[in-house]
């Protein structure tokens, strides 16, 4: 593997950071706002896209991995991004069994 690859792991991992927490923030938001205006939840929920970064982001990340589809560092990107959600993954189910363990030993 030479520094070339290692690099564009690297940058998919922090992307996918980055995109992971922008998502979040964006679906929190819908959240909160489909429960604070019951009377036009999706009303308020598409205002509320347009005006946060989520949406936006998917489309330039999208942009962005089209037209750098033929990259040859584009699969060791894709892999750092992967390795990045497996360890969240991992990070969620260890925080979700432990926190059964201690509720269940209380």
């Amino acid at each position: 593997m030479d520094i070339g690859a290692l690099i564009a792991a690297f940058g998919g991992f922090m992307a996918f950071a980055i995109f992971s927490a922008t998502v979040s923030s964006w679906l929190r938001a819908i959240v909160e706002v489909k429960r604070d205006h019951p009377n036009h939840p999706w009303r308020m929920a598409a205002l509320t896209s347009l005006f946060n970064a989520g949406p936006w982001f998917v489309m330039v990340a999208g942009l962005f991995l089209y037209y750098e589809r033929s990259a040859p560092w584009l699969p060791w990107f894709i892999g750092g991004a992967i390795f990045q959600f497996l360890y969240f993954a991992a990070l969620m189910i260890y925080v979700r069994k432990r926190a059964n363990r201690k509720r269940n030993a209380a």
